[in-house]
């Protein structure tokens, strides 16, 4: 009876462990990258100075690869490799073969002395 029990139990821990594991999952899902309100304000202003087309998004991915890989902004339309977002109001397109790299960065933009620009970094610095 005890095993019968204890094997209950652990299978119910396993069954909470893989849906707490899935909503979390899922959530990144939903905004795998951020976006700072700084960068927010940015990029709408280039979309709406330049005119870009709504047909464009933000794409967010990587360049290169290995050691030397970097990581890659810029305005472009959506292929067929692309998973396509919409993080507060702004098409975020992501190459599902990049997306596994760049879940959890936060997109910033940053002004100083030396000029202005955009940063990509491990969303943890935020907290």
């Amino acid at each position: 009876m005890a095993d019968i029990y204890l094997k209950t139990r652990i299978e119910q821990q396993k069954f909470a462990f893989t849906v707490v594991s899935q909503s979390r999952i899922m959530s990144r899902m939903d905004n795998p990258i951020q976006l700072t309100e700084k960068a927010q304000l940015e990029i709408r202003s280039t979309l709406e100075a330049n005119k870009i087309p709504d047909t464009y998004g933000l794409r967010v991915g990587l360049r290169g690869g290995a050691c030397s890989g970097s990581f890659l902004l810029g305005f472009d339309t959506a292929t067929e490799h692309d998973q396509t977002y919409l993080i507060e109001g702004i098409k975020v397109l992501i190459d599902k073969r990049h997306l596994m790299y760049v879940i959890g960065v936060s997109v910033d933009f940053e002004e100083g002395a030396n000029g202005s620009g955009y940063t990509v970094f491990a969303a943890e610095k935020l907290n």
